[in-house]
């Protein structure tokens, strides 16, 4: 199982796709190795294994550059052993299977949720049975490719525990000794601009038990103190979040713990909630703000309100948490007055607070999405015909202004202002316009210096005519 990628390119982010992947064939009796060549595994490890002579190799990979390198891993099994099946998974082959599968790279695609198409596909490697009936997969036979039905979305209980000994753990711990914990899929909401609609559009979440269970194991023999819940809706199922904030209070571990929220549930939480939260470790709630325009939260289906997001601040101020606020800049039809609506609301959310984290980014138009085929439509955006084309696509390339079409030349400033996390926005302004002012007037200088040359250069060939 391969997370393809440049090094260091996912951080500390463990690979949950092929980790859960992993523990379920191998609860099955397989034996399973993971490789995660995107940040610490060689190339030499990967083509070891290869040369072992593998059942089948399973590469996971996003739209864009992890492709690339997916698709270099596939090419270096297929010189080393043409045949070993090479299956891709991950979102990119669930949204263009058959476009992915022309591909002479790879074999097999697996379509959405992989745990339980995984285990009945290995069965079906391993004793030569057809895959025209498992559920979720994609394959190739005598030239033609095959689009499986799809499976659904399984039941995350019925799952086995995550088996600990497929990763080095010590890995992904980062210098804070914190580590990611998975805790649910899916989300009832639909944000135009978000793929997690690729998860469902029910809220599932693992068993408590499980969960804290990890928790504990992880803070015994890895001596984690610190655990981020992956989780776009950890905060939406209130049985589930007073489940698991009274097991952590009783638990005795004295851990602290961070997740993400919707900001239209979090302040619908009453006191006894919020301190159970707070006693239970959290210090600190990620939210998807991504604009201070009411007309472009209702444009991207975002479904929350700009007093909901005012009352917020008053909120996270009054249980200290530390708020870390993404904000979407360069939405479709979005203009000048919607842009500085944002940037108050960013002033508001960091007036006073000495813990706000800033997390703006540029729309993208990611496939799957409502607003992908928005900017299709209305032809802002040509996306690649064929997986090698989608491999090479840079998404920096896909430059704000050719979605709003009403650009405003102070929206590119906005990325280069908020990195420098500073707190006082004001000061970033000034000091961004400052650094402008600077640079044009460098430019005016050089220009200056060049024509006094050139007059010289002039006068002294007028006087050489003239002599």
């Amino acid at each position: 199982m391969i997370r393809p990628g440049p090094k260091g390119s996912i951080r500390t982010f463990p690979p949950f796709g092929i980790f859960y992947i992993a523990s379920v064939l191998k609860s099955k009796g397989y034996e399973v190795k993971i490789l995660d060549l995107a940040n610490f595994d060689s190339e030499d490890e990967f083509i070891d294994e290869i040369k072992s002579g593998p059942l089948c190799v399973g590469i996971s990979s996003m739209s864009g550059s992890q492709l690339r390198y997916a698709m270099d891993c596939a090419r270096t099994v297929k010189k080393i052993n043409s045949r070993i099946p090479v299956i891709l998974g991950g979102v990119h082959v669930s949204i263009f299977p058959q476009q992915s599968l022309e591909s002479d790279l790879f074999d097999i695609g697996v379509i959405g949720e992989g745990e339980i198409t995984m285990l009945e596909l290995a069965d079906a490697l391993s004793t030569g049975k057809t895959l025209h009936g498992i559920c979720g997969v994609a394959f190739k036979e005598c030239g033609r490719v095959f689009v499986n039905k799809d499976r659904g979305f399984i039941r995350l209980e019925i799952l086995p525990r995550l088996d600990y000994n497929l990763i080095r753990v010590e890995r992904y711990i980062d210098r804070s000794i914190s580590f990611m914990v998975h805790t649910g899929r899916g989300c009832c909401y639909k944000c135009k601009f978000c793929y997690n609609s690729f998860m469902g559009e029910v809220y599932r979440h693992l068993p408590v038990e499980a969960i804290i269970d990890d928790i504990k194991m992880l803070n015994k023999e890895f001596k984690v103190k610190e655990f981020a819940f992956i989780d776009d809706n950890f905060f939406c199922d209130s049985r589930f979040l007073k489940s698991v904030c009274s097991n952590l209070l009783n638990s005795g571990l004295h851990i602290g713990w961070h997740g993400s929220a919707r900001v239209s549930e979090f302040v619908k939480l009453d006191e006894n909630m919020l301190d159970l939260i707070k006693g239970s470790g959290c210090k600190s709630v990620a939210f998807g703000v991504e604009s201070g325009s009411q007309r472009m939260l209702d444009f991207i289906g975002k479904r929350i309100y700009l007093p909901q997001i005012k009352r917020l601040r008053a909120v996270l101020s009054k249980y200290d948490f530390k708020g870390y606020f993404h904000f979407i800049f360069g939405l479709p039809t979005e203009e000048k007055n919607d842009f500085l609506q944002t940037l108050k609301i960013i002033n508001m959310l960091y007036r006073g607070s000495k813990k706000s984290i800033l997390d703006p980014t540029c729309f993208l138009p990611y496939p799957g999405t409502e607003l992908y085929d928005y900017v299709l439509e209305k032809g802002l955006f040509t996306p690649p015909k064929t997986i090698d084309e989608w491999s090479f696509l840079d998404w920096n390339i896909c430059r704000i202004e050719s979605f709003t079409k009403k650009f405003d030349p102070s929206l590119r400033a906005v990325e280069a202002v908020f990195r420098q996390k500073d707190r006082d926005f004001i000061r970033n302004i000034l000091y961004y316009i400052l650094f402008f002012l600077i640079r044009v007037s460098f430019i005016l200088f050089a220009l200056n210096r060049l024509l006094v040359l050139k007059d010289r250069i002039f006068n002294k060939y007028m006087k050489k005519c003239a002599y």
